[in-house]
């Protein structure tokens, strides 16, 4: 505790150094600024990662490369000098394949961090102005307010207070109040009030030496990559069960204890999905990818998946279904006061600065309406910003002739307050607020009072958003995508209903109090069946969540507010739309940088493109290892015939999987409905595939052994060229419901596949570390394959419909 005191007043003494340096009033210039970054760096947290050799080095090291080099070992104890070099090149290839794999996902990863990267409102040049906060140096002065996450160490200089959360820092439960002269460090979240400040450290130097990572949890794991993960568990025991079966057989043949501990390494390596880490990674990679380019970030890669099976959206009204960008509709003057006055007060009550959206249209209209002495004669001596408690702003202007006065603007309710309940006015404010309402507009109270006067309702401003162009459009597409709207806002509700009918939404928008306080089964039935709700306040959000959660809802919540954090925590998908606070995408799985609910929509279908792809390689690879695994076991324990040899395995192993990763860029038709994992439909169908593997390995197997009289070397290598070759074509089985044909691969998956046949083909008939076999041979194989592909695929067509028949599949694709 004393060194953190004490590091605080060298901030604080360094803060005032600058201040003598700079002058608090105007900031620095731009060559100061420069001269400083020169000589602070930038403003950024360097996280020190391992060197790329060292990064390399570990993937030799975990449960696959260990048993690959435990193989290699004992190939150099028995002087296998073949099977050791291939075993190395292939444990050196894994290597360079998934070095290469994670360097392309932690590109993508920085590159979201980049897109994510925190903004600040600085004085520069005697202007306000917004740059990354990167850029920010010592003697900077900076504006925070309602929502910013602190940007960089700061002494505050002018403002009432702000109100810090420091939990992420210092493991406080409750907000800590800081005033000028105080500071307030890097990371933490303001939840009220608004300060001038003065930067103090900056990056490194920082109090804390870290700033709030917005991408902290990028890879997180959802509920779609848990289950590809325990299919990982599954096909080790399988595969561990198998190889001991294939252990005590050849023990009890009186096999050499090294070449039978050798092979069982070996069919450890293909038993295992060696290649899962690598696809998942790389499939999230490429969908974020094209996700950003279309102006959705995934903060939290997990919610890639959780958004494929999102079936409720519930979205703000402000910024999503509407353009948010306000106009004044109507101005309505009470007592002695003018429309223009009404204007120029609730323009006096505003910062432009802010770039608040309602400040924002009000400046405007008054300088449209030529206000006289705005905002030239008049001086503002204290602001009052807007907060979710007070729901109002206020400012104390001083007149060109030295008369002070109050002004502030709000929720109409809460200026009618400040005049007292009895205020004969108040039934006027209620008419004229649910007439403005019928129309769609959002009524703001604009008031006046002398320095020590009682306040004066001067008028009401009617505000109007209107709704997207193509909200209605959207909105009708997401319902044809399986996804239930529903509006949220804190409007009126007669506001809400108009806007709704304008976007073809429906019109049973609920009040919060339909839902709270009631019974948990009443409750969750009116949320479930509302179509929208109005006069929420954010902390109603997470309710609303928790109750269509306790439906069986995968909910997504939009929000940009700081309050609405807990609800964008709480959704499945929580998303930040665009222009949210900083504590609003902090807390978000996906943060929007263009506004409309098509972005979300866009979202979604390609979120469903990868849960295909990840689906196609589950039934694959399960389907897969099945087939060789079941298939060896068999062979031995029947016939006493290794039907491969430990090479062969490899081999066999590394060609499958050079295919298999393409599947991250390959054509998929997104699902009409929200998907959810169903282990029941991708268990039935990669069992099938394998069994069938299986069966028309034994026809090979057969043909070889009983027809063509073939020694256990040149069938070997049949089996080898059979289970690389029919290893192909089930990647086309897999992918899709329908035909292999239904629907055209990428051109990476068909010629990263046939390339590595061809090679495969090679390695058989020219005897590349394997008996050599005929090139009819070879073709009897690929005509066997192909057969194998017609009789197959059909049968999976029938296979799915019994299965969506018998109630196990819920949805439909392509």
């Amino acid at each position: 505790m004393e060194q953190d005191n004490q590091t605080s007043a060298q901030d604080q003494e360094r803060a005032a150094e600058q201040t003598a340096a700079s002058g608090p009033d105007i900031g620095l210039t731009t060559a100061e600024a420069e001269a400083r970054q020169q000589q602070y760096g930038l403003n950024e947290i360097t996280e020190k990662k391992p060197h790329a050799i060292l990064k390399f080095l570990r993937f030799f090291w975990g449960p696959i490369p260990v048993m690959i080099e435990g193989a290699a070992v004992i190939a150099a104890v028995i002087r296998r000098w073949d099977d050791f070099y291939i075993i190395v090149a292939m444990l050196l290839l894994n290597a360079a394949v998934g070095f290469w794999q994670r360097q392309k996902a932690d590109h993508a990863i920085d590159l979201l961090k980049q897109k994510l990267a925190l903004n600040a409102r600085v004085r520069r040049d005697g202007q306000w102005l917004e740059i990354p906060a990167r850029e920010l140096v010592p003697g900077d002065l900076v504006r925070v307010r309602l929502g910013d996450i602190v940007p960089a160490d700061l002494q505050l200089l002018t403002g009432d207070y702000l109100l810090v959360d420091q939990s992420t820092l210092t493991g406080e439960s409750l907000p800590v109040e800081k005033k000028a002269e105080e500071v307030a460090y890097s990371g933490s979240i303001v939840r009220q009030g608004e300060m001038d400040a003065l930067v103090a450290a900056t990056g490194m130097n920082s109090y804390f030496g870290r700033t709030a990572k917005l991408v902290d949890e990028a890879r997180t794991r959802s509920h779609f990559q848990k289950a590809l993960l325990k299919i990982g568990d599954y096909l080790m025991l399988v595969g561990l069960g198998m190889v001991l079966i294939i252990f005590l057989v050849s023990l009890f043949h009186h096999q050499n204890i090294w070449q039978t501990l050798q092979y069982a390494l070996v069919l450890m390596v293909a038993a295992v999905p060696a290649t899962l880490p690598a696809v998942l990674s790389v499939t999230l990679a490429v969908g974020a990818g094209v996700l950003a380019k279309r102006g959705a970030i995934a903060r939290k890669m997990a919610s890639i998946d959780e958004l494929a099976g999102m079936d409720v959206l519930c979205c703000d009204k402000t910024g999503t279904i509407t353009q948010n960008a306000l106009i004044v509709g109507e101005v309505k003057a009470f007592g002695g006061f003018s429309a223009p006055e009404v204007l120029l007060l609730g323009a006096l009550a505003s910062r432009e600065e802010d770039n608040d959206s309602i400040d924002v249209a009000i400046i405007k209209k008054t300088r449209e309406m030529s206000t006289a002495g705005f905002p030239q004669d008049y001086s503002i001596q204290a602001f009052k910003p807007f907060d979710p408690v007070a729901k109002r702003t206020e400012a104390l202007v001083q007149a060109k002739d030295g008369h002070s006065f109050r002004v502030t603007k709000g929720a109409p309710q809460v200026i009618l307050a400040l005049l007292g309940e009895s205020a004969p006015i108040a039934e006027e404010v209620d008419r004229l607020v649910e007439e403005f309402a019928t129309k769609g507009y959002r009524a703001l109270g604009v008031a006046r009072a002398d320095t020590r006067g009682p306040w004066q309702y001067a008028g009401l401003i009617a505000l109007y958003d209107p709704p997207r162009e193509d909200s209605a459009a959207t909105i009708k597409t997401a319902q044809e995508l399986g996804v239930q709207v529903k509006m949220v806002t804190g409007d009126h509700v007669a506001i809400a209903q108009e806007i709704a009918r304008e976007v073809h939404l429906g019109t049973n928008i609920q009040l919060v109090d339909a839902f709270l306080e009631k019974p948990d089964r009443v409750a969750e039935r009116v949320v479930e069946e509302a179509e929208g709700f109005a006069q929420v306040f954010p902390e109603h959000k997470y309710h609303i969540v928790e109750l269509l959660q306790a439906r069986g809802h995968i909910v997504g919540m939009t929000g940009d507010g700081v309050n609405d954090a807990p609800a964008l925590k709480k959704a499945d998908v929580g998303i930040a739309v665009d222009g949210a606070t900083d504590a609003a995408k902090s807390a978000a799985a996906i943060v929007l940088t263009q506004p409309g609910l098509s972005v979300i929509i866009d979202a979604i279908r390609e979120a469903r493109k990868i849960f295909q792809r990840m689906n196609s390689y589950a039934i694959y690879r399960i389907g897969g290892i099945l087939r060789v695994l079941l298939f060896i076991t068999l062979s031995l324990v029947i016939f006493n015939f290794y039907a491969v040899t430990a090479i062969m395995v490899i081999l066999q192993v590394l060609l499958n999987d050079i295919p298999i990763l393409s599947i991250a860029y390959d054509h998929v038709r997104p699902d009409n409905d929200p998907v959810r994992w169903d282990m029941r439909v991708v268990m039935s169908v990669a069992t099938y595939l394998g069994l069938m593997g299986v069966l028309f390995s034994f026809v090979l197997f057969y043909i070889g052994l009983e027809i063509l009289h073939l020694d256990q070397g040149t069938l070997q290598t049949l089996n080898f060229l059979k289970f690389t070759v029919s290893g192909y074509l089930y990647i086309y089985m897999g992918r899709t419901r329908g035909m292999f044909w239904s629907l055209k691969p990428s051109a990476l998956m068909v010629w990263s596949g046939v390339i590595s046949r061809a090679l495969a083909t090679a390695i058989a008939i020219f005897g590349w570390w394997v008996p050599p076999i005929s090139w009819q041979l070879a073709g009897l194989v690929w005509g066997l394959a192909v057969l194998e592909l017609l009789i197959i695929d059909p049968l999976k067509v029938v296979l799915y419909r019994i299965l969506n028949h018998t109630g196990i599949i819920f949805h439909r694709s392509p």
